[in-house]
């Protein structure tokens, strides 16, 4: 082979030097290639190897170091020889990074942390492959093997024939099936024996396994069937030949799947065995554990691995479809002690008691197998397997020994306990077996219950029942115990509850000759459940004493709690004469409520439980006694305990027997409602009763918003009496009970007494006005002067309004002839009032006389005699007057608007241009003197009036045209007049306007022709516009005050120079002459 050739280690094909891959299969070639990839392999096992090794967060420098002293401790030898030699010069320990490291043949560290590489030595030759794959050399070394397998092939092929082949005697066939197969059996043995023939020798015999079952096959149809045999046997004694053949296979070649159907064949042959003996298929059951009860025996004496392995395979399946099956078949054959399937009880109980060994002998193979990291949890599993099977192998027995349904109740409860017992013995000695101790505790919670259900059904009296259910809350109660799981009591108080619920119904039914009435019975059987449940509630109590039993005391709360809600639904259906027990047992549940959320702190809890029983005890008496003393005290006794609570135990605790005492009122009230008593009926004297002791309790909860039930209960009282003239006191105690409450506590406290007075009040005046018109009349001023008390007390100005609503009500409700006198008195008067009073108190408390008198002042009107405008005018101008005088001491310009409507409604009211003429000019007049002598909040009424009444009196004077020219020339020069002395020049525009408007009535009431009309019109524009040089240089004139429009003006000087009234009026005169002259002579250019 040439130097410059590279042979390919692969596929042997030759390259030139330089070649990096081999062309043919692209296998590296070139040297330094393979030492790059050798050195990155063996840096990358490296790397392998620390990560396995939990080094995976090592750096690269602490792996370079690691590299560095491991190179140093391998050429330590080496190194001594040169440990006298001089460092080099300038190097620098550990400054720079490490270079790759040489081969052991490499020199001596140098320092510095590099190291002298010397040159790779060369890559040995490779190999050249060996020679290619040939099929004489494979023929020839396995001969002997071919001709062996093409033996057995042939042998099968010839047995098939004379299997098959016609004219052949069964005999004959059966001879030559069992020569062939023998022969496989004995050539298979024989040449496992040999080296070179082992595999051959094991192909002969796995076709003498697999011949076995076709063997027997044969035999059954050529030889046994011909002797009466039947398939089952012949199935049975084929299998059983098959297990020993497989077991024995299994054994001498060591191969598991010959085990396996072996184990397989022993179950078949038990399976088969049954129907054989034509036995009933429910003993398959039996046949099933005792195949899994066989298969343990490879197991406990400890036979080869080949044969225990797939024994304990097959174990676990068996036993599995054993315990389902024999499960089916004893829950199929047992209901409440009565069989509905035709299952044999001895095949049952068999296949039920080979359970136990089957779970003992499993127990032991877990905890004496080879691995003994067994989880705990299936040791267990196995262990109440165990547990399990017991008492259901008893039971089994005992129905197979035709046990009745009531000892099978007793069966079970005993067994129930027994087991209960275990679990107490097994937390004793080891209290991490939890899921043992549960499951356990389970069984003896479904036994005792199953021996409940079993006599359940059963008459009274029923004493098994009793005994079962006793068992139960036993077991309910241990668990509670033994796990510290104290609301395991819920169940164990339900059976105990249940229990003595069935002893008492035992006791009354074989008494029936002592008791045969029945109502007393129930009523006995209420007393006794009564007791039972205060009983239970006395042992809560006793509980939450004791420190380490405190948390049983709930459960046992809820028990009791359960018990007396039954005792309430058979209270509840107790005839007529027991009610008084009825209501005695209620209110003691009620109290034992109370009682028991005091001892455990919480007040929400026992005030519902208390409330609910409390307002249950008092239906049975309150809705069936006629006995008035004893309803009245039930209503009022819950009122006086609430109080007492609250003063021993605190406000939380009183909740309940408030709601209880209002409960009764209402119940009691509604059965008093007709009972007389002094003063008026029982119910009144009863709800003032509570009506005191409420308002009691709201001062002691010291909350104001309680006295919204006294005031419900007063207002009840004062609503409910026959008597009219007794609910007039009634609503002033309310009256005078809010007052007091708001003197003695504050603000809010009068409130509701107060509102309660004020809903009663129309319903006592309606009450009072059917008999006397004249008192109805005093009361509501009475009511009118209790609110304005009210309003005073509470210093709240709003509410004098109710006192204005109380005085107009009784103003409306005057019909003595004549009424206008009186009507009148109350208007100026309550005027008067309420001057003085905004003179001297304020004016808040003057708006509810003011409005009194505003609203008497209508009455009046319409009391008017004759009621004609004349004197309606009349009465409006007094009314406005008079309104002006108390709006002149107002400092509010708003007052100024009543006199101003009076007036306004005095116009309207005569419809008499003539009269409203004078009338308008009086109120310029008046305006003009007010100006001159006061504000301007006593000018504008009159000026407002007055140039309503203008307008009133031009649109009523048209019907009269000259009447009306001289009204608005009037109306003019009394508004220029105004505008001039209160130096207003926008007052202009309606005197100008004014003045236009009489121009045209002059012109259609003479009847003008046009150019008269135009004439006329623009001699007033030249009117208006010679005005404007007078208004000009009039001095006051100049002292407008903030004119309007000025108001948006921002320049000053500007905003200065449109300030002056002067200058306005006189624009404005220019404008209107401007306007009606070139309006004038507008219409002269167009006119035809």
């Amino acid at each position: 082979m040439s130097a410059a050739t590279l042979i390919c280690s692969r596929c042997g094909q030759p390259s030139p030097l330089g070649t990096r891959y081999c062309p043919n299969c692209s296998e590296p070639l070139d040297p330094a290639l393979v030492r790059e990839l050798q050195q990155l392999y063996t840096a990358v096992q490296d790397l392998e190897r620390r990560i396995a090794a939990g080094q995976g967060a090592q750096t690269i420098t602490e792996l370079r170091d690691d590299y560095r002293k491991r190179y140093l401790a391998l050429r330590a030898p080496a190194a001594a020889p040169q440990a006298a030699s001089a460092p080099v010069p300038g190097a620098s320990p550990l400054a720079t990074p490490a270079r790759p490291v040489p081969a052991p043949s490499a020199p001596a560290w140098l320092g510095g942390g590099t190291v002298a590489t010397p040159p790779r030595p060369p890559v040995p030759p490779l190999t050249p492959p060996g020679p290619a794959f040939s099929w004489s050399a494979f023929i020839a070394d396995q001969a002997i093997a071919i001709l062996a397998y093409l033996g057995g092939f042939l042998l099968l092929i010839a047995t098939l024939s004379f299997e098959v082949g016609p004219g052949l005697d069964n005999s004959v066939k059966l001879a030559v099936i069992t020569a062939a197969y023998v022969l496989f059996g004995a050539l298979g043995g024989t040449f496992r024996r040999s080296d070179r023939l082992r595999t051959v020798g094991g192909a002969y015999l796995g076709v003498f396994a697999l011949m076995t079952p076709l063997v027997a096959l044969a035999y059954y149809l050529f030889a046994l069937r011909g002797l009466g045999l039947s398939p089952a046997g012949m199935v049975c004694i084929g299998a059983a030949y098959a297990t020993v053949v497989y077991l024995v296979l299994a054994w001498r070649t060591n191969f598991m799947t010959y085990a396996y159907l072996g184990w397989l064949g022993l179950a078949v042959t038990l399976q088969a065995l049954i129907p054989w003996l034509q036995a009933p298929s429910e003993w398959a059951g039996l046949a099933l554990v005792g195949a899994a009860l066989a298969l343990h025996a490879p197991l406990r004496l400890r036979w080869p691995r080949v044969l225990t392995e797939p024994a304990r395979t097959t174990g676990i399946v068996t036993s599995t479809l054993a315990v389902l099956l024999t499960e089916y078949l004893f829950l199929s054959s047992y209901t409440i002690g009565a069989a509905f399937l035709a299952f044999a009880p001895v095949a049952v109980a068999l296949a039920t008691v080979g359970l136990v060994p089957l779970a003992v002998l499993w127990g032991i193979e877990q905890r004496t197998a080879q691995t003994t990291d067994a989880p705990a949890l299936v040791i267990d599993f196995l262990d109440w397997s165990v547990a399990a099977a017991i008492p259901q192998a008893i039971i089994a027995l005992a129905q197979w020994g035709g046990l009745d349904h009531v000892g099978t109740a007793y069966l079970l409860a005993v067994l129930g306990l027994a087991e209960f017992a275990g679990v107490v013995v097994i937390g004793r000695q080891n209290r991490n077996r939890v899921g043992l101790r549960f499951g356990m505790e389970a069984l003896a919670l479904i036994l005792t219950t199953g021996g409940v259900f079993a006599v359940l059904l059963d008459g009274d009296p029923n004493w098994p029942v009793v005994v079962t259910l006793l068992a139960a809350g036993a077991v309910s109660l241990g668990i509670a115990l033994v796990e510290a799981a104290p609301w395991w009591t819920l169940l164990a108080g339900f059976f105990t509850s249940f229990a003595y619920h069935s002893a008492v119904l035992g006791v009354l039914t074989q008494s029936a000759g002592a008791h045969p009435d029945r109502l007393g019975a129930l009523l006995v059987f209420a007393v006794s459940e009564a007791t039972f449940a205060l009983a239970l509630w006395g042992v809560a109590l006793a509980l939450g004493w004791a420190g380490r039993a405190k948390g049983y005391a709930g459960p046992l709360y809820v028990v009791s709690l359960g018990n007396a809600l039954y005792v309430t639904a058979l209270v509840f259906v107790t005839p007529n004469p027991y009610q008084g027990h009825a209501t005695l047992m209620l209110t003691l549940f009620a109290a034992a409520a109370l009682v028991a959320g005091r001892r455990e702190n919480e007040p929400l809890l026992g005030g519902l439980a208390a409330g609910f029983f409390g307002v249950l005890a008092v239906l049975p008496l309150g809705t069936t006694s006629h006995n008035d003393p004893l309803l009245f005290a039930l209503a009022v006794v819950p009122a006086l305990a609430a109080l007492a609570l609250r003063r021993l135990m605190g406000g939380a605790w009183a909740v309940a027997p408030y709601v209880v005492a209002l409960w009764a009122t209402l119940i009691c009230v509604a059965r008093l409602q007709g009972t007389g008593a002094p003063g008026g009926t029982v119910a009144t004297w009863l709800l003032l009763t509570q009506m005191a002791l409420a308002i009691a309790a709201a001062v002691l909860e010291d909350q104001a918003w309680l006295t919204l039930f006294p005031a419900g209960l007063g207002l009840w009282a004062t609503l409910s009496p026959p008597d009219t003239h007794a609910s007039i006191p009634l609503a002033y105690l309310l009256v005078a009970l809010g007052l007091g409450l708001r003197q003695l506590k504050g603000s809010h406290w009068g409130t509701a007494l107060h509102s309660a007075a004020g809903l009663a009040s129309p319903i006592v005046i309606y009450w009072l006005g059917r008999e006397s018109v004249s008192g109805e009349v005093i009361l509501c001023f009475a009511f009118a002067a209790a609110a304005y008390l009210i309003a005073t007390q509470e210093r709240s100005a709003w509410v004098t309004a109710f006192a204005t609503g109380y005085a107009l009500v009784g103003v409306g409700l005057l019909r003595e002839v004549p009424t206008l006198p009186p009507t009148l008195i109350i208007t100026f008067a309550a005027a008067a009032a309420g001057a003085a009073v905004r003179r001297f108190i304020g004016w808040q408390w003057a708006l509810a006389l003011y409005g009194l008198a505003v609203g008497a002042s209508f009455y009046s009107l319409a009391r008017v005699v004759p009621f004609d405008g004349t004197h309606v005018e009349a009465l409006l101008l007094i009314f406005a007057v008079a309104a002006y005088l108390i709006a002149a001491l107002e400092p509010n310009p708003w007052a100024g608007a009543v006199p101003t409507l009076y007036a306004v409604a005095a116009a309207f009211a005569n419809p008499n241009a003539h009269d409203l003429l004078p009338l308008t000019l009086a109120f310029a007049v008046a305006g003009i003197v007010a100006g001159r002598f006061g504000k301007l909040r006593w000018v504008w009424p009159p000026y407002i009036a007055a140039a309503t009444t203008a307008i009133i009196t031009a649109v009523q004077g048209q019907r009269d045209p000259g009447f009306e020219v001289l009204a608005l020339a009037i109306f003019t020069l009394v508004a220029y007049l105004v505008a001039t002395i209160e130096a207003l020049p926008d007052l202009l525009v309606p005197a100008l306007l004014t003045g236009s408007l009489a121009v045209g009535s002059l012109a259609h009431w003479q009847g003008w022709a046009l150019w008269q009309t135009l004439v006329a019109f623009g001699a007033l524009g030249w009117v208006y516009a010679t005005l404007a040089y007078g208004w000009r240089v009039l001095p006051w004139l100049a002292t407008t005050r903030n004119p309007w429009w000025a108001a948006n003006i921002t320049d000053p000087a500007t905003k200065a120079e449109w300030s002056d009234g002067r200058r306005v009026g006189m624009w404005l005169h220019r404008i209107a002459g401007l306007t009606v002259a070139g309006g004038a002579a507008l219409v002269s250019a167009f006119s035809p």
